[in-house]
């Protein structure tokens, strides 16, 4: 039987990140880079949202949805308190995995708060909810997959995967549009900022208009009103706000001043230009590897599979940078 193509036994404490006779990582790893690092920046980053969401006033009505949210979110946190007290009390104790577990579970009851504070105070459903969810659904299916590999993780595998779906199920939650509940006076808002990141990185929310223009052709009634944050006199506010606390004196101050007044758009897109260029760096290497396993037989099929993974993450990401750039 092929080496690679093996199970081993709990505990998996090599940091790795590839572990032994298997074409996987180690658990050490996959606690701290897919699950502690991304835990840590959602609790670094979900009290600054919570208390700018809390200035900002409600634009929803009362309905059952916040309930159903919450109650979701609720059922996501009691399975991540179990998973946290398997690995803390369980047969199997890795340190490093219940210190990922106890982040992941606070991480939990924070997002309590924070989606309960975005569904009410928010048009649009949240980004880093949604960042958060979709990143580390990914990397809980990783993690979901090496349980499952390794012998005597049963329990530790099926509780870790009810915890998988119960978080793909928040994630469907927490990016169901809200323009049904909301209040009157932001019901003639463009689809764009009612729409989720996953919606505005494939362009989801233009199809009514697509099919509009499809039908007939289009009139100045049929297009979308244009969001706040581009709006001429937003921009010229900033703009003037800008160049009043320049220093006019100070060459290129113009320039400066254009370029603090719309730093967030300018940064969003030299961030997605640096993953373009990663993701087009890793495309020569996949082809690479995809040949050599391609022209060698005795390769197990999981480093098929896990050269399928890694395609589709460079696409989806090379086309998400696109989108943003």
């Amino acid at each position: 039987m092929d080496t690679n193509g093996t199970s081993e036994m709990l505990p998996d404490a090599g940091f790795g990140p590839s572990a032994t006779g298997r074409f996987d990582f180690t658990l050490v790893f996959e606690g701290a880079i897919l699950t502690l690092l991304p835990s840590a920046l959602f609790l670094l980053l979900a009290p600054q949202r919570l208390f700018w969401l809390m200035k900002q006033p409600y634009k929803v009505t009362k309905s059952r949805r916040a309930v159903l949210k919450l109650g979701l979110i609720g059922l996501y946190a009691v399975l991540q308190f179990a998973m946290l007290l398997y690995w803390a009390l369980g047969p199997e104790r890795l340190k490093l995995q219940t210190v990922a577990a106890v982040l992941v579970f606070v991480s939990g009851i924070l997002l309590l708060f924070v989606s309960h504070a975005e569904h009410t105070r928010s048009l649009h459903p949240s980004t880093l909810i949604t960042i958060y969810l979709f990143l580390t659904l990914f990397f809980d299916c990783a993690v979901s997959r090496t349980l499952w590999l390794l012998q005597d993780a049963g329990v530790a595998a099926r509780l870790f995967t009810t915890t998988v779906a119960a978080k793909s199920i928040v994630l469907v939650a927490e990016v169901w549009e809200k323009r049904a509940i909301l209040l009157s006076r932001y019901q003639d808002v463009s689809p764009e900022m009612t729409s989720s990141i996953l919606s505005h990185g494939v362009f989801w929310w233009l199809n009514p208009l697509m099919r509009t223009g499809f039908g007939r052709f289009l009139t100045l009634t049929d297009l979308y009103p244009m969001r706040d944050s581009m709006a001429a006199e937003n921009l010229l506010s900033r703009a003037r706000k800008s160049w009043q606390s320049a220093n006019t004196s100070r060459r290129h101050s113009l320039f400066f001043a254009t370029l603090r007044a719309n730093k967030y758009v300018f940064g969003s897109g030299v961030l997605a230009r640096l993953c373009l260029i990663a993701f087009k760096f890793a495309v020569p290497f996949l082809i690479k590897s995809t040949t050599s396993f391609s022209q060698d037989l005795s390769q197990p099929d999981t480093t098929g599979w896990g050269l399928t993974g890694a395609w589709l993450l460079v696409l989806v990401g090379r086309a998400a940078s696109l989108q943003v750039t």
